[in-house]
C-alpha cells in the first residue's frame, strides 16, 4: 500500500514538474520580457528569446511580435508617415533582417486560420513599415499584393492603406484618395489613415480638408 502511494505521488510530482517546466516557466518568461520591455527593449529580448525556445508556446505569435518589437527599439510606430527611421535607436542591417523574419513566421503560423490573430496584422503591418523605412520599393509592393490576395477583409484594409501610401509617395495624390476612400478603417490604423488622407488634401491645395484630416489624427495618436 506504502509503495502504490509512494509511487502517486512520485508520477504526482513529476507531472507537476512538468508542468512548472513547460508551462509556468515560458509564461514568466514571457511576463518578464513583457515589463522589460517597458524598461528597455534590449533587456528583453533575452527573455522572448527563451520562451520562444520553449517546446509548448501557447502565446507563440504574440512572443514573436514582442520580440521584434524590441529588436526594433526606438523604430517610429507610425513609419508610414516618414521617408526613414524614426525613434531613439539605429537599427542595423541585422536587427532589421532578425525583426523581419519574426514577423514573417507569425504570418506563416497563421495561415492555416486565415490570418484571423490580431498579432498577424500587426506583424504585416510591421513588415510594411520596415519596407517604408528601409526605402525598399519592390519589398513594399510584394507585400501590398500579398494582403490583396488574401481572404481576411482586415488584411485587405490594411493592404489598401499602405497601397495608398505608394501612391502618394508617386505624387499620384487622385489615385491614393481613391484607395483610401476605399478602406474600411480600423481603430489600430486610424491615425495613419487620417494623417495620410491629410497629406494628401494638403498636396491638392485642400488646407481645410486637410486640417480636418489631421484634427482627427491627433484626436487619436
Amino acid at each position: 500500500m506504502k509503495i502504490k502511494v509512494k509511487v502517486k505521488t512520485l508520477i504526482s510530482l513529476l507531472l507537476l514538474s512538468l508542468f512548472i517546466i513547460l508551462i509556468v516557466v515560458p509564461y514568466i518568461n514571457l511576463g518578464i520580457g513583457e515589463y522589460l520591455n517597458k524598461k528597455g527593449p534590449p533587456k528583453a529580448q533575452a527573455f522572448y528569446k527563451n520562451y520562444l525556445s520553449s517546446p509548448i508556446k501557447l502565446n507563440e505569435k504574440k512572443a514573436l511580435y514582442l520580440y521584434g518589437e524590441s529588436i526594433l527599439g526606438g523604430f517610429h510606430k507610425y513609419t508610414i508617415m516618414f521617408s526613414g527611421f524614426g525613434g531613439e535607436k539605429n537599427n542595423t542591417p541585422e536587427d532589421i533582417k532578425k525583426a523581419k523574419e519574426a514577423f514573417e513566421k507569425i504570418l506563416l503560423k497563421d495561415s492555416d486560420k486565415n490570418y484571423n490573430n490580431k498579432y498577424t496584422k500587426k506583424a504585416y503591418s510591421r513588415l510594411m513599415d520596415i519596407s517604408i523605412a528601409t526605402l525598399n520599393i519592390d519589398e513594399l509592393l510584394h507585400w501590398i499584393s500579398w494582403g490583396k490576395g488574401k481572404n481576411n477583409e482586415e488584411i485587405k484594409n490594411i493592404s489598401k492603406l499602405y497601397e495608398g501610401y505608394y501612391y502618394y509617395t508617386q505624387r499620384d495624390y487622385k489615385k491614393a484618395e481613391t484607395i483610401l476612400h476605399g478602406y474600411n478603417k480600423v481603430m489600430d490604423l486610424d491615425f495613419k489613415y487620417y494623417y495620410l488622407l491629410g497629406d494628401i488634401y494638403s498636396h491638392r491645395g485642400n488646407i481645410r480638408k486637410a486640417m480636418d484630416y489631421f484634427e482627427k489624427a491627433s484626436s487619436i495618436g
